[in-house]
């Protein structure tokens, strides 16, 4: 699986309480010394196999036990790996899951955005919609930033300051853009494809 980054989008150097600072005591802007850097840059998830990915940020390591103990009380038969990177300490992707193709799966996204305390959870037998609030139960959670079958493209912030450099997720670009509005036969479709899935009841359900 390929790494799937985009170029960077931009980077510039901030740090204005030094530049203020400086420029207020008489020196030029361009005589002080910036050692602060932020940039931009798109980290692809393809998810070619259109599994169910929710990524979102945690803390601590027991995340990965707790995320996956919430996955398996959701849903029986739920299929789902989870990958965790830690911020601190060893700085290791922790991953593990019920099947091993997802457990590697979830390493691997993992991996491509690495962020500090960025989480991914890939789910088949399921859709996320069916797990989204036992994940955001979690004690470790602190948020959730997409729960979705599509590919997504995260946007990533490498920041550097004095003190030390990191990696965190800004936002995220969850799918394609709408080409149009549905019509009434669209609705008919949208309705009936939950009441398919199991989400609706329609009128005329057994009893």
């Amino acid at each position: 699986m390929r790494a799937a980054r985009a170029a960077l989008i931009s980077k510039r150097s901030v740090a204005p309480r030094r530049v203020r600072a400086a420029m207020a005591s008489g020196k030029d802007k361009a005589d002080v010394q910036v050692d602060e850097s932020l940039g931009l840059e798109l980290v692809a998830l393809e998810n070619e196999r259109g599994v169910g990915l929710i990524v979102g940020m945690a803390h601590f390591i027991k995340s990965v036990e707790d995320l996956q103990e919430a996955l398996a009380g959701s849903v029986p038969n739920a299929r789902f790996g989870v990958g965790f990177c830690e911020a601190s300490g060893d700085r290791l992707v922790r991953w593990d899951g019920n099947v091993k193709d997802l457990a590697k799966l979830a390493r691997d996204y993992a991996m491509q955005i690495n962020c500090g305390h960025a989480f991914v959870c890939c789910v088949e037998n399921c859709f996320p919609i069916h797990v989204l609030n036992a994940i955001k139960a979690v004690p470790e959670v602190a948020t959730v930033y997409c729960a979705t079958n599509n590919p997504v493209m995260i946007v990533v912030a490498n920041a550097t300051s004095k003190f030390h450099t990191g990696r965190g997720i800004m936002g995220i670009v969850d799918g394609r853009a709408c080409v149009g509005v549905e019509e009434q036969e669209q609705q008919g479709g949208r309705r009936k494809l939950l009441q398919d899935v199991g989400l609706k009841f329609g009128p005329n359900y057994e009893k």
